[in-house]
This record gives C-alpha cells, structure tokens and sequence, in this order.
C-alpha cells in the first residue's frame, strides 16, 4: 500500500491539492542505495559505490557461509612432527577461503543472463548520471 502525503494551496477562501509526496522517497536520502528485503526484515545500506553494487548483493546473501569458510579454514592441525603440537593457519589463508565463497557466488549470480544485462544496464544509468562539473542543474 503506497503511503503518500497530499499537500494543499490555498487559492482564494479554498484549499485545493496542489502535490502529492510518497514518503517512503522522503525517508531515502540522495545517492545510490541498496535494499536488501528478508521476512519480516528491511535493510537499506544507504551511499554505496554502483561498481560495487553485485559485490554487496552477493557478501549479503553468501556472508553466513564465508564465515562457514573462514572458521572451517581457521582450525587448529596437528603438527606432522610431533602428536602434542598444532599448527595454525595464517590469517591470508583464513581470510583467502571466504573471499573464494564470495567470488563463487558472485560468479554464480553473473552467469544468470538476466543478471548480467541488468547489471551492464545499471552500469550503464550510472555512468550516463555522473556528475559533470560543465552541466548546471
């Protein structure tokens, strides 16, 4: 249901409408944004960069199992020389095996023809409304 907010002139002894405002546009500042909707839930992640908006979209769906990828990868393994010792892994490594679970998915996402287009057409809207310091508004 559309939430919207008349507003009205006074023209002589009358009021007559004179706009119409949504305020769910009212409550969304200027900038590019990214909506992320689940049951029961809303997130807007407000001023991103649209390069990097298929990067955002896949960490929010794909981050539980990176952080599946970075715990499995972060465990301890017995030292080959000695039964007593373990030997940890290194933080790049930990850090390497989320970020191959998100350029999966990301890939995933952009083999989807519908995707791709949206995606390049959305680059595309991007680069056509990049501010110009010669065009006056």
């Amino acid at each position: 249901m559309k939430n919207t907010t008349v507003f009205y002139k006074k023209i002589g002894r009358r009021y007559v409408p004179a706009r119409t405002s949504d305020t769910l546009m009212e409550s969304v500042p200027f900038g590019y944004h990214l909506l992320e909707v689940r049951p029961g839930q809303k997130t807007t992640y407000h001023n991103i960069d649209p390069a990097y908006a298929v990067l955002m979209a896949a960490w929010l769906t794909v981050s539980p199992k990176m952080v599946e990828a970075i715990v499995e990868k972060s465990r301890f393994v017995a030292d080959a020389n000695s039964s007593t010792r373990f030997e940890a892994p290194s933080t790049c490594d930990c850090v390497n095996a989320g970020f191959e679970v998100l350029k999966a998915e990301i890939e995933k996402q952009l083999a989807i023809p519908a995707v791709k287009n949206a995606y390049d057409h959305f680059l595309l809207v991007c680069e056509l409304t990049k501010e110009d310091d010669n065009v006056k508004l």
